[in-house]
């Protein structure tokens, strides 16, 4: 049986259910846009784990486009818009003309912001090993019209090798991890650091959940330095 803080848990489910009905979810987006997580009112919205899965939406944040399915978590912050300040400080440290490496880009939210940031002259190269994460990340590159992205379908390491990816929660697939060795529920990915073919200066890295398989340090890239890379268009 269900404890009292778990009947709890249900009521407020429950109440937060009614912002489902589509007008009032419409109205309740008006509201928690730009609002930091964790205040009162970013606690009205129903949780991501209410919706059924594949609950797609169409919405524009910040002037970029998203097909967004409100049953994962990351989609589900997207779409309610909630503000946070360690992801504005990241932002205002990017200017016209950077190159920008999102590592662990999910469905691309910071990826489409930095290629708003850099601009035309700039350049943003990312890194997503899932499948499912990166089908909806190159749809969302796709409805938008930047033309400095650079989407790659795999990991990033100091190492080229296969690694098995852990998928721990399908509501949230942005806690997605690659493991070392034959363990974990995922599929055998490859993680690639190719050398030579061009120079980037790193002037800011976006990493996501960064932990290194066993055996394997961080990249380079999550600790800001250089980084030779051959360029890529996938």
């Amino acid at each position: 049986m269900a404890g009292p803080r778990g009947a709890r848990r249900a009521l407020i489910d429950g109440l937060r259910s009614v912002w489902r009905f589509r007008p009032l979810e419409e109205f309740l987006v008006t509201i928690t846009r730009g609002r930091r997580f964790g205040t009162m009112v970013t606690k009205l919205p129903p949780n991501h784990y209410q919706y059924p899965r594949d609950t797609n939406s169409i919405a524009i944040r910040d002037g970029i486009r998203y097909s967004l399915d409100l049953s994962d978590l990351v989609d589900w912050y997207i779409y309610f818009g909630f503000w946070e300040e360690a992801r504005v400080a990241f932002y205002a440290k990017v200017r016209a003309g950077d190159t920008v490496f999102d590592v662990g880009a999910n469905v691309g939210d910071v990826t489409l912001h930095m290629a708003q940031l850099v601009g035309a002259r700039g350049a943003v190269h990312s890194f997503e090993p899932d499948p499912a994460n990166f089908r909806r990340l190159r749809q969302n590159a796709s409805m938008n019209q930047f033309t400095n992205v650079f989407l790659n379908q795999n990991g990033l390491g100091d190492a080229p090798g296969a690694f098995n990816l852990s998928t721990v929660d399908e509501g949230n697939r942005g806690m997605n991890r690659i493991l070392a060795g034959p363990g974990g529920s995922g599929r055998a990915m490859t993680s690639e650091q190719d050398s030579a073919d061009c120079h980037f200066d790193v002037v800011a890295t976006h990493t996501s959940h960064l932990y290194p398989a066993e055996g394997f340090r961080a990249p380079d890239i999550a600790l800001g330095r250089d980084l030779r890379l051959k360029r890529s268009n996938r």
